[in-house]
């Protein structure tokens, strides 16, 4: 139980961690929490625009993306033009039409989280705090999800679908041409698609192979936590994973366990709360 609880306050520092010290990659985790993934191509941007009293200067704060549809790979699309939100994480916002397209080209694949899993994953919480040695108390967004906890846009998410951007990543709109191959179309959209297995495309390995492990809570089962847990040792020593290498320490071993045990238990609480996720990690949108 002990691990548990160490498993839980790293769950609960990784959901308030939103500064961006660097980019990070989209994976197959975030794949699987896509209500929607369509193909089509872009028509218009429109800017949501703010002024930061801060830097004195005007900014944006979100856009919102009219596409015509060509075909649905998953879920359910009725409007048509499609008006989705976009509340980008990492690298600002392209400044025209014309610089949107060259970043992203003009027909994408893209993924949509929807209303339907802001209204089972997101919540407004009474919070209470310390900050610079004064206490505070206040409503604060928040996400079950931490991938994207903070970056939805809480008055607009619950009315209307936005682009899938995880924390400090890339948005998932990725360049798709209809000559593409599979193979080659596969190559573009799988920015996670590395030499060397991160520990998150490690842990949907396992998860994939174990997905009965997770049919409940893993809180206080110690024995399926631990199964996942060797089950991800053996497949990051196999696949060449940094902390599994000849030389490694036992520190890069140990942080390896913690975040891949984060992962589990996170996970197996929100397939409880979602059984369509658990479903998807059986049928990922692999072309």
């Amino acid at each position: 139980m002990r691990f548990l609880f160490a498993c839980l306050f790293f769950l609960a520092l990784s959901g308030t961690a939103l500064a961006c010290g660097s980019q990070g990659f989209l994976n197959h985790h975030d794949e699987a929490f896509a209500d929607v993934i369509f193909e089509g191509e872009i028509k218009a941007i429109r800017p949501t625009i703010y002024w930061n009293s801060h830097s004195e200067r005007e900014q944006v704060r979100q856009m919102e993306l009219i596409f015509d549809v060509s075909s649905v790979l998953r879920g359910e699309l009725r409007e048509e033009p499609l008006i989705v939100g976009w509340k980008n994480s990492f690298g600002g916002y392209p400044k025209t039409f014309e610089e949107f397209t060259k970043r992203y080209g003009t027909r994408m694949r893209v993924a949509l989280t929807t209303p339907r899993q802001v209204e089972k994953f997101c919540r407004n919480e009474f919070v209470k705090g310390i900050r610079r040695g004064e206490k505070y108390e206040e409503m604060r967004w928040s996400c079950d999800v931490a991938r994207y906890g903070g970056f939805l846009d809480e008055e607009r998410a619950t009315t209307m679908p936005f682009i899938l951007n995880g924390a400090c990543t890339n948005p998932y709109m990725f360049h798709a041409e209809p000559e593409l191959s599979v193979e080659e179309f596969a190559a573009i959209a799988r920015p996670y698609g590395r030499i060397l297995l991160g520990w998150e495309e490690i842990s949907f390995r396992v998860v994939q192979q174990n997905l009965d492990y997770l049919s409940s809570p893993l809180e206080g089962d110690s024995d399926k936590l631990e199964h996942l847990i060797e089950e991800s040792k053996k497949l990051a020593a196999h696949e060449g994973h940094f902390a599994f290498r000849t030389g490694s320490t036992d520190k890069e071993k140990a942080q390896f366990v913690r975040m891949i045990s984060y992962k589990f238990v996170s996970l197996s609480d929100l397939f409880n709360k979602d059984p369509v996720l658990r479903e998807r990690y059986k049928t990922p949108i692999d072309k």
